[in-house]
């Protein structure tokens, strides 16, 4: 919910406030005043937290750039590819396309693929499975993955498919959660 969470939230959460004080409801006018201080703080925290990851990404993004081993830098770092990570990668090789440095985007494009392996290198069995079944283009090239690979298919599999597909919702990845409870339905389908 943070995007909603900006200017024009606080000044409809004043004017409730104002409104109150107003109405000589001073009960309700100090509830509303310390839920806005909560929210406030809640924001600046998940800000604080959020800038911290971005800045961590861009961090090992430059490493990874100056090094002469990125795949090593990448691997010593392995838990700080994330998707901020990926999204200060994604963001730096935009950027360079709109700027026409095509040799820096190649660099980039090399270490989005160096972290993708080192990535898919961390996975256990299972979540590299899972990992493939997402990367599919359609549902249909995700079921003829499924049926193409039976022995995959364990009640585990169904059981880390909703887990993710929960984490995800949670998360507020909504489209990706529902992919993930369709493929853990199928795959359950698939066990009988």
């Amino acid at each position: 919910l943070r995007p909603a969470i900006d200017y024009s939230f606080f000044e409809e959460w004043t004017a409730r406030i104002d409104s109150a004080e107003q109405q000589g409801d001073l009960a309700v006018a100090e509830r509303l005043t310390n839920r806005r201080g909560v929210i406030l703080e809640t924001v600046e925290r998940m800000d604080r937290e959020a800038q911290a990851l971005f800045d961590a990404g861009a961090n090992l993004l430059r490493e990874a750039l100056n090094a002469e081993d990125p795949a090593e830098v990448l691997r010593a770092n392995r838990e700080q590819i994330d998707e901020a990570f990926m999204l200060v990668l994604q963001s730096n090789m935009a950027a360079a396309e709109r700027t026409g440095q095509m040799q820096f985007v190649e660099r980039l494009r090399v270490i989005e693929q160096l972290a993708a392996q080192v990535v898919e290198e961390s996975l256990s069995p299972e979540d590299r499975f899972i990992n493939q079944l997402l990367q599919t283009e359609t549902p249909q090239e995700a079921t003829k993955l499924l049926r193409q690979n039976p022995a995959q298919i364990t009640a585990a599999l169904v059981k880390r498919l909703n887990e993710l597909a929960e984490d995800m919702e949670n998360n507020g990845r909504k489209p990706v959660g529902e992919r993930l409870r369709q493929l853990a339905r199928e795959a359950s389908v698939m066990l009988f």
